[in-house]
């Protein structure tokens, strides 16, 4: 593969996030970040990521772009973040820290194990101390309940015969 110039890199990143999301600018009014599967995108030069990020970081203020590597480094996601949203949204989650009851990833899989037996892929890119509110806690135990419900309703199989559950 030929190194292509750090524009075209750039106008081939743009091209890339239009086709994968192209209600990207909707999304992020709304959203503070927004998470693109990148393993698809080929623009990716060996040593010119975090460069394309810089120009597109500079030629978007409002938004602060990553790559970041997920699945143990296997996989790769593009992250864009809303800046003000997720200054907003931490700053809300840092007040809900300080007066609330805290929770680990690592005591939301151990939980998640221990009362319904699941292993989630949560643990190849989320920080196992990572904090957790009580309210986010409490939503995470409710999903896989919820999900582990659906699955024993359906004795473990989905509608192609394939297990899901044992």
């Amino acid at each position: 593969m030929t190194d292509m110039s750090l524009a075209a890199q750039v106008s081939s990143l743009i091209s890339f996030i239009k086709q994968e999301r192209p209600n990207i600018v909707n999304e992020l009014e709304k959203h503070a970040e927004v998470r693109i599967d990148a393993d698809n995108f080929n623009g990716w030069y060996y040593g010119q990521e975090q460069k394309v990020l810089d120009v597109m970081n500079k030629r978007y203020p409002k938004y602060l772009f990553e790559h970041v590597t997920v699945y143990g480094g296997n996989a790769s996601d593009l992250y864009i973040s809303n800046r003000e949203l997720k200054r907003q949204e931490d700053k809300r989650r840092e007040l809900e820290l300080i007066n609330k009851p805290t929770h680990t990833y690592m005591e939301l899989w151990q939980k998640l194990n221990k009362d319904y037996g699941v292993q989630t892929s949560s643990t190849f890119h989320h920080n196992p101390s990572a904090i957790l509110t009580d309210s986010e806690f409490q939503e995470q135990l409710a999903f896989y309940k919820a999900m582990c419900e659906i699955i024993r309703k359906n004795n473990g199989v989905d509608d192609k015969n394939n297990i899901l559950w044992r």
